[in-house]
Protein backbone atom coordinates (compact mmCIF):
# COMPACT_ATOMS: atom_id res chain seq x y z
CA UNK A 1 0.00 0.00 0.00
CA UNK A 2 1.31 3.63 -1.11
CA UNK A 3 -0.32 6.54 -2.23
CA UNK A 4 0.12 9.36 -4.10
CA UNK A 5 -0.25 12.44 -1.88
CA UNK A 6 1.20 15.05 -3.88
CA UNK A 7 2.61 16.20 -7.17
CA UNK A 8 4.94 19.48 -6.03
CA UNK A 9 5.61 21.56 -8.77
CA UNK A 10 9.49 22.22 -8.31
CA UNK A 11 10.57 25.64 -9.74
CA UNK A 12 14.30 25.13 -9.42
CA UNK A 13 16.48 28.31 -10.02
CA UNK A 14 14.06 31.20 -9.49
CA UNK A 15 14.47 34.15 -6.74
CA UNK A 16 14.80 37.10 -5.57
CA UNK A 17 18.52 37.47 -5.81
CA UNK A 18 20.36 40.57 -6.31
CA UNK A 19 17.40 42.00 -6.27
CA UNK A 20 15.37 40.30 -9.12
CA UNK A 21 16.61 36.56 -10.65
CA UNK A 22 17.82 36.54 -14.38
CA UNK A 23 17.31 33.18 -15.04
CA UNK A 24 15.94 32.35 -17.98
CA UNK A 25 14.24 28.81 -17.03
CA UNK A 26 11.52 27.96 -15.19
CA UNK A 27 11.69 24.45 -15.11
CA UNK A 28 7.62 23.38 -13.59
CA UNK A 29 8.17 19.79 -12.95
CA UNK A 30 11.24 18.23 -10.96
CA UNK A 31 11.99 14.80 -8.86
CA UNK A 32 13.15 16.71 -6.17
CA UNK A 33 10.98 15.12 -4.62
CA UNK A 34 8.75 13.94 -7.39
CA UNK A 35 5.88 12.84 -6.08
CA UNK A 36 5.12 12.10 -1.85
CA UNK A 37 4.28 8.33 -1.75
CA UNK A 38 3.19 6.08 1.90
CA UNK A 39 5.64 3.28 1.55
CA UNK A 40 3.22 0.44 3.97
CA UNK A 41 6.26 -1.59 5.47
CA UNK A 42 3.73 -3.99 7.27
CA UNK A 43 3.12 -5.90 3.64
CA UNK A 44 5.58 -7.14 1.03
CA UNK A 45 4.37 -5.35 -1.68
CA UNK A 46 5.21 -5.61 -5.55
CA UNK A 47 3.32 -2.83 -7.70
CA UNK A 48 3.26 -0.78 -11.20
CA UNK A 49 1.41 2.70 -11.25
CA UNK A 50 0.50 5.23 -13.51
CA UNK A 51 -1.45 8.25 -12.68
CA UNK A 52 -2.43 10.90 -15.16
CA UNK A 53 -2.47 14.39 -13.48
CA UNK A 54 -3.06 18.22 -14.16
CA UNK A 55 -1.37 21.13 -12.57
CA UNK A 56 -2.16 24.64 -12.60
CA UNK A 57 -0.60 28.37 -10.78
CA UNK A 58 -2.15 30.45 -8.79
CA UNK A 59 -0.84 33.98 -7.58
CA UNK A 60 0.75 34.78 -10.69
CA UNK A 61 1.78 38.35 -9.50
CA UNK A 62 4.21 37.07 -6.96
CA UNK A 63 5.72 35.26 -9.73
CA UNK A 64 5.99 38.12 -11.43
CA UNK A 65 7.35 40.24 -9.02
CA UNK A 66 10.16 37.83 -8.82
CA UNK A 67 10.95 37.83 -12.50
CA UNK A 68 9.84 41.62 -13.73
CA UNK A 69 12.01 44.92 -13.46
CA UNK A 70 12.02 46.50 -10.30
CA UNK A 71 9.60 43.58 -8.99
CA UNK A 72 6.91 44.95 -10.27
CA UNK A 73 3.99 43.45 -12.67
CA UNK A 74 3.78 46.51 -14.93
CA UNK A 75 6.14 48.59 -16.20
CA UNK A 76 6.03 52.11 -18.16
CA UNK A 77 7.86 52.09 -21.12
CA UNK A 78 9.36 55.59 -22.13
CA UNK A 79 11.84 56.59 -24.94
CA UNK A 80 12.57 59.92 -22.69
CA UNK A 81 14.21 57.83 -19.72
CA UNK A 82 11.46 58.98 -17.47
CA UNK A 83 9.89 55.53 -16.92
CA UNK A 84 11.04 51.71 -15.65
CA UNK A 85 12.28 50.82 -19.40
CA UNK A 86 13.10 52.63 -22.70
CA UNK A 87 12.27 50.81 -25.12
CA UNK A 88 15.07 52.12 -27.65
CA UNK A 89 17.17 49.10 -26.01
CA UNK A 90 14.86 46.52 -27.74
CA UNK A 91 14.94 48.69 -30.80
CA UNK A 92 11.38 49.58 -29.83
CA UNK A 93 11.19 53.50 -30.76
CA UNK A 94 9.03 56.01 -32.36
CA UNK A 95 10.87 58.52 -34.77
CA UNK A 96 8.32 61.31 -33.98
CA UNK A 97 9.42 64.27 -31.53
CA UNK A 98 6.09 65.28 -30.67
CA UNK A 99 5.04 61.31 -30.37
CA UNK A 100 8.00 59.65 -28.64
CA UNK A 101 6.84 56.07 -27.39
CA UNK A 102 4.96 56.07 -24.54
CA UNK A 103 3.01 52.84 -22.92
CA UNK A 104 2.47 50.82 -20.11
CA UNK A 105 3.22 46.88 -20.16
CA UNK A 106 1.74 44.56 -17.45
CA UNK A 107 2.71 40.91 -17.52
CA UNK A 108 1.08 38.22 -15.98
CA UNK A 109 2.86 34.63 -15.86
CA UNK A 110 1.04 31.46 -16.30
CA UNK A 111 1.64 28.00 -16.15
CA UNK A 112 -0.19 24.72 -16.42
CA UNK A 113 1.19 20.77 -16.76
CA UNK A 114 -0.72 17.74 -17.84
CA UNK A 115 1.24 13.93 -17.93
CA UNK A 116 1.16 10.55 -16.61
CA UNK A 117 3.30 9.86 -13.38
CA UNK A 118 5.11 6.47 -13.55
CA UNK A 119 5.83 4.31 -10.12
CA UNK A 120 7.47 0.73 -9.74
CA UNK A 121 7.73 -0.44 -5.90
CA UNK A 122 9.64 -3.90 -5.25
CA UNK A 123 9.98 -5.11 -1.83
CA UNK A 124 12.06 -8.22 -1.36
CA UNK A 125 11.61 -9.31 2.56
CA UNK A 126 13.28 -6.47 4.34
CA UNK A 127 15.03 -4.50 1.19
CA UNK A 128 13.07 -2.66 -1.14
CA UNK A 129 13.43 -0.47 -4.67
CA UNK A 130 11.12 2.70 -5.58
CA UNK A 131 11.65 4.16 -8.92
CA UNK A 132 9.30 7.40 -10.00
CA UNK A 133 9.66 9.85 -13.15
CA UNK A 134 6.88 11.19 -15.43
CA UNK A 135 6.31 12.16 -19.01
CA UNK A 136 4.96 16.24 -18.77
CA UNK A 137 3.75 18.14 -20.97
CA UNK A 138 4.61 21.89 -19.32
CA UNK A 139 3.16 25.00 -20.98
CA UNK A 140 4.06 28.48 -19.90
CA UNK A 141 3.50 32.11 -20.82
CA UNK A 142 3.77 36.08 -19.38
CA UNK A 143 1.27 37.33 -20.75
CA UNK A 144 1.55 41.22 -22.25
CA UNK A 145 -1.19 43.84 -22.08
CA UNK A 146 0.12 46.82 -23.28
CA UNK A 147 -2.08 50.56 -23.48
CA UNK A 148 -0.15 53.34 -24.83
CA UNK A 149 0.98 54.99 -27.80
CA UNK A 150 2.10 51.50 -29.57
CA UNK A 151 3.99 53.89 -32.44
CA UNK A 152 7.32 51.74 -32.70
CA UNK A 153 8.82 52.94 -36.33
CA UNK A 154 11.12 49.82 -36.85
CA UNK A 155 9.59 47.13 -39.27
CA UNK A 156 8.41 44.23 -37.07
CA UNK A 157 8.42 46.36 -33.83
CA UNK A 158 6.11 48.28 -33.40
CA UNK A 159 4.80 47.39 -29.68
CA UNK A 160 6.15 45.39 -26.36
CA UNK A 161 4.94 42.12 -27.78
CA UNK A 162 6.84 42.46 -31.30
CA UNK A 163 9.50 43.87 -28.82
CA UNK A 164 9.87 41.00 -26.74
CA UNK A 165 9.53 37.92 -29.65
CA UNK A 166 11.74 39.82 -32.14
CA UNK A 167 13.60 37.23 -34.82
CA UNK A 168 17.04 38.68 -33.58
CA UNK A 169 16.72 37.17 -29.92
CA UNK A 170 18.21 33.91 -29.21
CA UNK A 171 17.28 33.70 -25.75
CA UNK A 172 14.46 35.79 -22.90
CA UNK A 173 11.68 36.28 -25.29
CA UNK A 174 8.77 37.12 -23.58
CA UNK A 175 5.15 37.10 -24.07
CA UNK A 176 3.94 33.97 -26.41
CA UNK A 177 3.22 30.68 -24.91
CA UNK A 178 5.93 28.17 -25.48
CA UNK A 179 5.65 24.23 -24.50
CA UNK A 180 8.33 21.26 -23.67
CA UNK A 181 7.24 17.64 -23.55
CA UNK A 182 9.82 15.66 -21.59
CA UNK A 183 10.55 12.79 -18.92
CA UNK A 184 11.09 14.08 -15.75
CA UNK A 185 14.12 13.40 -13.72
CA UNK A 186 14.38 9.84 -12.60
CA UNK A 187 13.87 9.55 -8.71
CA UNK A 188 15.51 6.00 -7.20
CA UNK A 189 15.17 5.26 -3.89
CA UNK A 190 17.07 2.10 -2.32
CA UNK A 191 16.70 0.88 1.73
CA UNK A 192 15.91 -1.52 4.17
CA UNK A 193 12.97 -1.59 6.75
CA UNK A 194 12.09 -3.41 9.91
CA UNK A 195 9.86 -3.66 12.63
CA UNK A 196 10.91 -1.64 15.74
CA UNK A 197 7.93 -1.77 18.35
CA UNK A 198 4.54 -3.36 19.08
CA UNK A 199 2.90 -1.19 21.44
CA UNK A 200 -0.02 -3.06 22.22
CA UNK A 201 -1.73 -6.04 20.51
CA UNK A 202 -3.34 -4.49 17.64
CA UNK A 203 -0.19 -1.64 17.31
CA UNK A 204 2.69 -1.40 15.37
CA UNK A 205 6.05 0.98 14.45
CA UNK A 206 7.78 0.39 11.52
CA UNK A 207 11.11 1.77 10.11
CA UNK A 208 12.66 2.67 6.90
CA UNK A 209 15.88 3.97 5.63
CA UNK A 210 17.08 4.95 2.15
CA UNK A 211 19.25 6.51 0.12
CA UNK A 212 18.06 8.53 -2.49
CA UNK A 213 19.67 9.02 -6.28
CA UNK A 214 17.94 11.79 -8.52
CA UNK A 215 18.94 10.83 -12.38
CA UNK A 216 19.17 13.84 -13.99
CA UNK A 217 16.67 14.50 -17.50
CA UNK A 218 17.22 18.07 -18.38
CA UNK A 219 18.95 19.23 -21.54
CA UNK A 220 21.39 21.65 -20.05
CA UNK A 221 20.13 24.21 -22.89
CA UNK A 222 18.85 27.28 -21.96
CA UNK A 223 15.10 28.51 -22.93
CA UNK A 224 14.71 31.25 -25.39
CA UNK A 225 12.07 32.47 -23.11
CA UNK A 226 11.84 34.07 -19.60
CA UNK A 227 9.69 31.64 -17.85
CA UNK A 228 10.38 29.40 -20.37
CA UNK A 229 9.05 25.34 -20.13
CA UNK A 230 11.43 22.79 -19.75
CA UNK A 231 11.51 19.78 -18.22
CA UNK A 232 13.89 17.80 -15.78
CA UNK A 233 17.32 19.41 -14.32
CA UNK A 234 21.14 18.87 -15.12
CA UNK A 235 21.88 18.17 -11.41
CA UNK A 236 22.60 14.34 -10.24
CA UNK A 237 21.52 14.02 -6.64
CA UNK A 238 22.68 11.83 -3.90
CA UNK A 239 21.14 11.46 -0.57
CA UNK A 240 19.40 9.31 2.18
CA UNK A 241 16.14 9.57 4.51
CA UNK A 242 13.90 7.75 7.11
CA UNK A 243 10.58 7.54 8.08
CA UNK A 244 8.47 5.65 10.89
CA UNK A 245 5.19 4.01 10.48
CA UNK A 246 2.42 3.29 12.84
CA UNK A 247 0.03 1.04 12.01
CA UNK A 248 -3.05 -0.53 13.61
CA UNK A 249 -5.50 -3.10 12.95
CA UNK A 250 -8.52 -0.93 12.67
CA UNK A 251 -6.36 0.34 9.58
CA UNK A 252 -5.30 3.55 10.46
CA UNK A 253 -1.48 4.36 9.66
CA UNK A 254 0.33 7.18 10.37
CA UNK A 255 3.69 8.44 9.04
CA UNK A 256 6.46 10.73 9.88
CA UNK A 257 9.73 11.45 7.92
CA UNK A 258 11.94 13.46 5.92
CA UNK A 259 14.90 13.17 3.29
CA UNK A 260 18.20 14.86 2.63
CA UNK A 261 19.68 15.11 -0.93
CA UNK A 262 22.90 17.25 -2.16
CA UNK A 263 22.60 17.81 -5.91
CA UNK A 264 25.97 17.86 -7.42
CA UNK A 265 27.49 20.59 -9.66
CA UNK A 266 26.31 21.18 -13.10
CA UNK A 267 26.07 22.91 -16.24
CA UNK A 268 23.81 25.21 -16.81
CA UNK A 269 22.76 28.08 -19.22
CA UNK A 270 21.69 31.33 -17.84
CA UNK A 271 21.22 34.91 -18.48
CA UNK A 272 23.12 37.58 -16.77
CA UNK A 273 22.62 41.06 -15.72
CA UNK A 274 26.32 43.00 -15.85
CA UNK A 275 27.44 44.51 -13.08
CA UNK A 276 26.79 48.23 -12.14
CA UNK A 277 24.08 48.49 -14.73
CA UNK A 278 21.16 47.10 -12.70
CA UNK A 279 17.97 45.36 -13.25
CA UNK A 280 17.10 43.99 -16.62
CA UNK A 281 20.68 44.86 -17.89
CA UNK A 282 20.82 41.85 -19.81
CA UNK A 283 18.55 43.17 -22.38
CA UNK A 284 20.71 46.12 -23.13
CA UNK A 285 21.59 46.51 -26.64
CA UNK A 286 25.37 45.89 -27.83
CA UNK A 287 27.48 46.86 -30.89
CA UNK A 288 30.78 45.46 -32.31
CA UNK A 289 33.88 47.88 -31.68
CA UNK A 290 35.69 47.79 -34.87
CA UNK A 291 35.19 50.55 -36.36
CA UNK A 292 34.45 52.62 -33.72
CA UNK A 293 34.78 55.66 -33.58
CA UNK A 294 33.98 56.47 -36.81
CA UNK A 295 31.57 53.42 -37.55
CA UNK A 296 28.73 53.38 -39.74
CA UNK A 297 25.23 54.29 -38.13
CA UNK A 298 23.81 51.37 -36.83
CA UNK A 299 20.73 50.09 -34.64
CA UNK A 300 22.01 48.18 -31.79
CA UNK A 301 22.05 44.23 -31.65
CA UNK A 302 20.61 42.32 -28.54
CA UNK A 303 22.75 41.70 -25.69
CA UNK A 304 20.34 38.75 -24.37
CA UNK A 305 22.53 36.72 -26.95
CA UNK A 306 25.97 37.97 -25.30
CA UNK A 307 25.05 37.92 -21.87
CA UNK A 308 23.64 34.60 -21.84
CA UNK A 309 26.20 31.64 -21.57
CA UNK A 310 26.77 28.52 -20.14
CA UNK A 311 28.00 28.32 -16.14
CA UNK A 312 28.51 26.24 -13.54
CA UNK A 313 25.96 25.62 -10.95
CA UNK A 314 27.78 24.68 -7.77
CA UNK A 315 26.25 21.94 -5.61
CA UNK A 316 23.66 22.28 -3.09
CA UNK A 317 21.13 20.86 -0.98
CA UNK A 318 17.59 19.91 -0.57
CA UNK A 319 15.24 19.18 2.41
CA UNK A 320 11.80 17.74 2.27
CA UNK A 321 9.63 16.58 5.51
CA UNK A 322 6.53 15.08 5.71
CA UNK A 323 3.89 13.70 8.07
CA UNK A 324 0.84 11.31 6.23
CA UNK A 325 -2.35 9.92 8.28
CA UNK A 326 -4.61 7.58 6.68
CA UNK A 327 -7.72 5.71 7.49
CA UNK A 328 -8.96 2.51 5.99
CA UNK A 329 -12.23 1.44 5.93
CA UNK A 330 -12.88 -1.81 4.43
CA UNK A 331 -11.69 -1.49 1.00
CA UNK A 332 -11.46 2.42 1.10
CA UNK A 333 -8.11 4.73 2.11
CA UNK A 334 -8.51 8.26 2.53
CA UNK A 335 -5.16 9.91 3.49
CA UNK A 336 -4.12 13.37 4.79
CA UNK A 337 -0.47 15.16 4.20
CA UNK A 338 1.89 17.65 5.06
CA UNK A 339 4.85 18.24 3.22
CA UNK A 340 7.47 20.90 3.76
CA UNK A 341 10.07 21.33 0.69
CA UNK A 342 13.53 23.70 0.79
CA UNK A 343 16.20 24.01 -1.97
CA UNK A 344 19.21 26.20 -0.47
CA UNK A 345 20.42 28.31 -2.19
CA UNK A 346 22.56 28.20 -5.62
CA UNK A 347 26.25 29.79 -6.23
CA UNK A 348 27.69 30.00 -9.64
CA UNK A 349 31.04 29.02 -10.36
CA UNK A 350 32.82 29.63 -13.68
CA UNK A 351 31.12 31.27 -16.94
CA UNK A 352 31.54 30.58 -20.28
CA UNK A 353 33.36 33.20 -21.92
CA UNK A 354 30.96 35.46 -24.36
CA UNK A 355 32.34 36.78 -27.69
CA UNK A 356 34.48 38.79 -27.87
CA UNK A 357 34.58 42.79 -29.27
CA UNK A 358 31.33 44.08 -28.02
CA UNK A 359 30.61 46.95 -25.86
CA UNK A 360 27.21 48.46 -24.64
CA UNK A 361 25.50 50.38 -27.27
CA UNK A 362 26.09 54.11 -27.16
CA UNK A 363 22.14 55.84 -26.47
CA UNK A 364 22.66 59.46 -27.29
CA UNK A 365 19.22 60.61 -26.56
CA UNK A 366 15.06 59.46 -27.14
CA UNK A 367 15.66 58.99 -31.12
CA UNK A 368 17.71 55.54 -29.87
CA UNK A 369 21.20 56.91 -30.71
CA UNK A 370 23.56 56.47 -33.19
CA UNK A 371 26.43 54.35 -32.14
CA UNK A 372 29.26 53.69 -34.25
CA UNK A 373 31.09 56.41 -31.86
CA UNK A 374 31.97 55.03 -28.58
CA UNK A 375 29.91 52.94 -25.99
CA UNK A 376 28.13 53.26 -22.53
CA UNK A 377 29.43 51.02 -20.26
CA UNK A 378 27.27 51.83 -17.09
CA UNK A 379 24.21 52.19 -19.26
CA UNK A 380 20.89 51.21 -17.34
CA UNK A 381 17.72 49.86 -18.98
CA UNK A 382 15.59 53.14 -18.36
CA UNK A 383 17.92 55.43 -19.65
CA UNK A 384 17.71 57.38 -22.89
CA UNK A 385 20.98 59.43 -22.45
CA UNK A 386 23.52 57.22 -20.59
CA UNK A 387 27.03 58.49 -19.74
CA UNK A 388 29.38 57.66 -22.47
CA UNK A 389 32.82 56.04 -22.26
CA UNK A 390 35.55 58.33 -23.37
CA UNK A 391 35.71 58.29 -27.32
CA UNK A 392 39.08 56.61 -28.55
CA UNK A 393 38.71 53.85 -25.04
CA UNK A 394 35.58 52.20 -25.71
CA UNK A 395 34.67 49.41 -22.90
CA UNK A 396 35.01 46.12 -24.07
CA UNK A 397 32.66 43.41 -22.11
CA UNK A 398 34.03 39.97 -20.97
CA UNK A 399 32.26 37.42 -18.91
CA UNK A 400 33.99 39.00 -15.96
CA UNK A 401 31.93 41.90 -15.74
CA UNK A 402 28.48 39.53 -15.47
CA UNK A 403 26.75 39.89 -12.22
CA UNK A 404 26.75 35.66 -10.78
CA UNK A 405 24.18 36.81 -8.52
CA UNK A 406 21.70 37.67 -10.92
CA UNK A 407 21.68 34.39 -12.32
CA UNK A 408 21.80 32.38 -9.25
CA UNK A 409 18.46 31.29 -7.38
CA UNK A 410 18.04 32.04 -3.62
CA UNK A 411 16.20 29.68 -1.76
CA UNK A 412 13.08 27.81 -2.64
CA UNK A 413 10.20 27.01 0.21
CA UNK A 414 7.02 25.55 -0.03
CA UNK A 415 4.06 24.10 2.19
CA UNK A 416 2.01 21.46 0.47
CA UNK A 417 -1.58 19.87 1.75
CA UNK A 418 -2.58 16.71 -0.06
CA UNK A 419 -5.49 14.62 0.23
CA UNK A 420 -6.55 11.67 -1.63
CA UNK A 421 -8.82 8.48 -1.84
CA UNK A 422 -8.69 5.01 -3.56
CA UNK A 423 -10.70 2.05 -3.30
CA UNK A 424 -8.13 -1.40 -2.66
CA UNK A 425 -8.44 -4.53 -4.72
CA UNK A 426 -7.27 -7.79 -4.70
CA UNK A 427 -4.79 -6.84 -7.44
CA UNK A 428 -5.30 -3.36 -8.40
CA UNK A 429 -6.08 -0.03 -7.14
CA UNK A 430 -7.75 3.39 -8.36
CA UNK A 431 -8.54 6.90 -7.06
CA UNK A 432 -8.17 10.30 -6.97
CA UNK A 433 -6.41 13.08 -5.31
CA UNK A 434 -5.83 16.45 -4.61
CA UNK A 435 -3.05 19.04 -3.26
CA UNK A 436 -2.53 22.57 -2.78
CA UNK A 437 0.68 24.02 -2.77
CA UNK A 438 1.71 27.60 -1.22
CA UNK A 439 5.00 29.38 -1.94
CA UNK A 440 6.76 30.66 1.55
CA UNK A 441 9.38 31.58 -0.55
CA UNK A 442 10.09 34.51 -3.20
CA UNK A 443 11.38 32.15 -5.97
CA UNK A 444 8.55 29.40 -5.17
CA UNK A 445 5.66 29.00 -7.32
CA UNK A 446 2.15 28.42 -5.60
CA UNK A 447 0.09 25.65 -7.57
CA UNK A 448 -2.65 23.45 -7.23
CA UNK A 449 -2.79 19.37 -8.37
CA UNK A 450 -5.34 17.07 -9.42
CA UNK A 451 -4.31 12.97 -10.41
CA UNK A 452 -6.71 10.16 -10.68
CA UNK A 453 -4.53 6.87 -9.72
CA UNK A 454 -4.63 3.41 -11.51
CA UNK A 455 -2.28 0.89 -9.82
CA UNK A 456 -1.85 -3.29 -10.37
CA UNK A 457 -0.17 -5.17 -7.57
CA UNK A 458 1.66 -7.72 -8.34
CA UNK A 459 2.01 -8.95 -4.68
CA UNK A 460 0.44 -7.67 -1.31
CA UNK A 461 0.54 -9.90 1.63
CA UNK A 462 0.94 -9.35 5.50
CA UNK A 463 4.62 -9.25 6.49
CA UNK A 464 4.08 -10.67 9.90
Amino acid sequence: MKKLASLLIFLSYYQLSADITSTLTMRPLSTSPLFYTMNDYSKKQSFIEGLPFHVGMYDSAHIARNIILNSKTTLIFDQQGNGDLNPAWLNLMSSYSDAYYHSQVTFTPVQSQSGLFLHFYQQHKNFFVDIKTSIVNAVTQIKIEEYGTQNGSQPGITNALQAFTQPSWNYGKIGKPNQDVGLANIQILMGGSHQIARAVESFEVYMGNFIVIEAPAGSGEGSPWLFGAEIGTNHWGLGFGNEFLMSSDSGMKFMIGGNYRFLLPAVETRSFDLIGCGQWSRYLSVQNLYGLPTAPETLGLPGINFFTQPAEIKGHSQLNMYTRLEQQIGKVACELSFNFFYTAPETIGDIHEMIPGYGIYAITGPGGGTGGVTTASKARINQDTPILDPVGNPVELTSAMFDKASAAANSYTTNTLNFNAQRVEENYVYGFGASIEVAQSMGAISSWAVWAKFEYLFSNIDRN
